[in-house]
């Protein structure tokens, strides 16, 4: 919560005019206080949801993690690998960016998907 409330420090000044987020609650928290700040509500939009490891918990986490980033087009039962995560990640990047033009966005989302949008882009 404290990195939430830094978060929504740091953003106030930068004359944000909406606020989307991936539905799950940690990712709403961080961003919830900009919104508030801002009196507006946050869009939960689906597709900033956290990349699908496995369709259960994994028995070992960092084995999982690896073999994804490890190899891009691998995934494990049910889950995503990063190109599919990726392209999800980026499309609904494009779709928010598209629907708010001009306007200052912020994006709630996770981690894993994060680093991947941010990877396409760069």
């Amino acid at each position: 919560m404290a990195d939430a409330t830094n978060v929504t420090e740091l953003l106030k000044i930068e004359g944000i005019d909406i606020v989307v987020s991936s539905p799950y609650k940690r990712a709403v928290q961080t961003v919830s206080g900009i919104a508030e700040y801002i009196k507006t509500e946050v869009e939960m939009v689906d597709g900033f949801k956290e990349r699908r490891l496995t369709v259960g918990p994994a028995q070992d986490f960092t084995l999982a993690i690896t073999k994804v980033w490890e190899d891009e087009n691998f995934s494990w039962e049910g889950g995503e690998s990063n190109i599919v995560a990726q392209k999800r990640g980026v499309d609904t990047t494009y779709d928010v960016l598209d629907k708010y033009k001009g306007k200052n966005v912020v994006i709630g989302t996770h981690g894993n998907l994060m680093v991947l949008i941010m990877n396409f882009f760069d």
